[in-house]
């Protein structure tokens, strides 16, 4: 009788113990999903406020941080016009940061549509990696080697020791410091054109002849310097190469995929271009304060791309 009673008490006991261990393994799973990450999971926090910049889904950063972040940024944007957001993750899973950070960056429509001057830094935290993702617009004030430059020298020995909070503040602190001068010397230079006296009209003249015909002659040069790509590896010109081109469906748009090889260092670039002509997505951020979605305030980005450009570092 009592061998019975201890045979049906230690089945209980195993089958208590059986659920006690499933329960705990759907919840470390479920804890382990939430922290992953997909382009369509990563809210816009400009839907919430357009002085909203900072996507911490996980509270990796602190809320001081997140503040003085979104305040740097909304400043930026008064004083440039150029539209930024930070994204900072725990995991996006096994997704290229590269390729996770265009998508984003074209769905969100971050920069202005006529100038494509939107900024957007991905921070992965099981990946090791920053990104600096740049729209077309914005590659002539930050070049892929001053995004490389403030990466390794302002950010990446924070990010070494833990210091998540320290390594983004130094990060757009350089970037304001970088943006905003090159606006501010573009506004210098425009305020300080102004008319002379009249009195030698045919000097003035030759000399405005003059000084167009050489701007034109440098525009062209430096048009025709640029058709020539720069490797961002080890930054010479005329040696990407490409060696393969291939289009493919995604959410339900065709993507043209290019890989060109550095003939100097071997370095490889991959480039992702939309080549179909539904801007269906973008045209969402341009419905006004809902920007497309479902918010009683804030607004959406101004519909600008990106070629992918910028640059991404690890530690």
């Amino acid at each position: 009788m009592n061998l019975l009673r201890h045979s049906v008490l230690s089945a209980e006991l195993h089958r208590i113990t059986a659920v006690i261990f499933a329960l705990s393994l759907i919840f470390t799973l479920s804890a382990f999903a939430s922290d992953f990450y997909t382009v369509d999971t990563v809210s816009n926090p400009r839907l919430e406020n357009t002085s909203f910049h900072v996507s911490d889904p996980a509270s990796l950063l602190t809320h001081d941080t997140v503040s003085y972040l979104n305040e740097k940024l909304t400043q930026l944007e008064k004083d440039t016009g150029i539209q930024s957001a930070v994204v900072v993750l725990p995991s996006v899973g096994d997704s290229d940061v590269f390729e996770f950070s265009q998508e984003l960056f074209r769905k969100w429509g971050i920069g202005q549509r006529d100038k494509n001057d939107g900024l957007l830094l991905t921070y992965v935290e099981d990946q090791h990696i920053i990104r600096f993702h740049t729209g077309y617009g914005l590659e002539g004030e930050l070049p892929d080697a001053v995004c490389k430059r403030i990466q390794q020298q302002k950010m990446i020995h924070f990010f070494k020791e833990g210091k998540i909070n320290e390594g983004m503040r130094a990060g757009i602190d350089a970037l304001y410091e970088r943006l905003a001068a090159e606006g501010k010397s573009e506004s210098d230079d425009e305020s300080s054109v102004a008319d002379s006296d009249d009195d030698d009209f045919l000097i003035t003249l030759v000399t405005i002849i003059a000084t167009v015909v050489l701007i034109f002659a440098v525009a062209a040069g430096v048009m025709l310097w640029n058709l020539f790509e720069k490797c961002p590896n080890c930054g010479r010109r005329k040696t990407l190469k490409k060696i393969s081109e291939k289009e493919r469906k995604k959410h339900h748009h065709t993507y043209l995929e290019e890989v060109k090889r550095c003939s100097y260092c071997g370095y490889e670039v991959k480039r992702s271009y939309k080549i179909d002509d539904d801007d269906d997505d973008n045209d969402s951020f341009l419905s006004g304060s809902t920007g497309g979605f479902s918010s009683s305030s804030g607004g959406s980005f101004g519909g600008g791309s990106s070629g992918g450009g910028g640059a991404s570092s690890r530690w």
